[in-house]
């Protein structure tokens, strides 16, 4: 097999030869990483080493982080990154500086897996620079690094890049989503104050910006978080902001609602009950069996027999009694 991939012109046998060998496991390190001492032979020892799901992998590997050939670099880099070894973050921070994105790219990716060393390595500093890379598919990774490190430095540098209006809207759901994961009063804070920038992007984008940043709120698990982020929420809704005209918006604010659980939402989530679209009515009973169920419906039934009440809301409740049970 060593020979075929040394001598043979069919590019096609190489490549089945070099896969032959990654099969073989652990044995046939050797013979790989004697091939990457040819430069002919080197890429295709690579991506068979690369295979190999063995820790005696890693010192061939390392040998290659510096390679001239791109691609041998990138799957390097990218074999490497799924083991755990005290050498390899500063290989991959090393990496971070590489001239090819992919290869920038892959060594966020495998970041990811020390986050817990993150003071130690000084991975915030490190990435940040990368949430503005030239390369959006770097960007992306920089900022699900960034929420998985989940301190309030990280959630500043996201911050930092949602304020930016210049900013694409694909980057600024993947920076809004990281946030998310961070789950600390400042980045709750963050999220509010970003709730409220009406230009943070273009018009168009809003709804779509709104809608990911009050599912973000609604997915906090973190007990003493969960009031703020309902506050934060219910002001929305008090402040009458032209994308709550959106359904998509209205169903996911009554859904994170009922996520969070707090029965101050009671009120706000009865009132919505007068909406004409019958999706979000039909989230807010959701919702409201959710908070306390027996308490929304004994507010239902005594809201039901106030004359005072508007036509649409009393059609509302009424809707939302005769469905309580199925």
């Amino acid at each position: 097999l060593k020979d075929i991939i040394i001598s043979s012109e069919a590019e096609d046998l190489q490549e089945i030869a070099a896969d032959t060998l990654a099969v073989l496991g652990d044995s046939a390190v050797d013979i790989l990483t004697d091939l990457l001492a040819n430069p002919d032979s080197r890429l295709l020892a690579t991506k068979a080493l690369a295979q190999i799901n063995s820790y005696s992998t890693i010192t061939p590997l390392l040998t290659l982080v510096k390679d001239g050939n791109d691609e041998v670099r990138k799957t390097a880099i990218t074999a490497l990154s799924n083991y755990h070894d005290s050498r390899l973050p500063f290989v991959l921070i090393s990496a971070l500086k590489d001239t090819v994105a992919q290869v920038r790219k892959e060594a966020v990716i495998g970041l990811n897996a020390y986050a817990n060393l993150h003071q130690e390595l000084g991975l915030v500093e490190l990435l940040q620079p990368l949430l503005w890379d030239i390369n959006f598919e770097v960007c992306q990774q920089a900022a699900i690094a960034m929420g998985k490190i989940g301190t309030n430095t990280a959630a500043t540098a996201l911050f930092e890049l949602l304020k930016t209006t210049t900013v694409p809207v694909f980057l600024k759901l993947d920076a809004v989503r990281a946030l998310c994961w961070v789950e600390t009063q400042v980045s709750v804070e963050y999220l509010q104050s970003l709730l409220g920038d009406n230009c943070l992007v273009a018009v168009e984008h809003q709804p779509q910006i709104v809608n990911e940043i009050i599912t973000a709120l609604g997915k906090i698990e973190h007990q003493e978080l969960k009031p703020k982020a309902t506050e934060i929420l219910m002001e929305f809704i008090r402040s009458n902001n032209s994308v709550l005209e959106s359904v998509r918006v209205k169903n996911s604010l009554v859904l994170a609602l009922g996520y969070l659980g707090d029965i101050r939402a009671l009120d706000y989530l009865i009132q919505l009950l007068e909406e004409n679209d019958a999706s979000v009515r039909l989230h807010c009973i959701a919702a409201l069996k959710q908070l306390d169920s027996e308490r929304a419906y004994q507010q239902l039934i005594y809201l039901s027999q106030k004359s005072s009440i508007k036509s649409e809301l009393k059609t509302g409740i009424a809707t939302a009694i005769a469905e309580w049970n199925y």
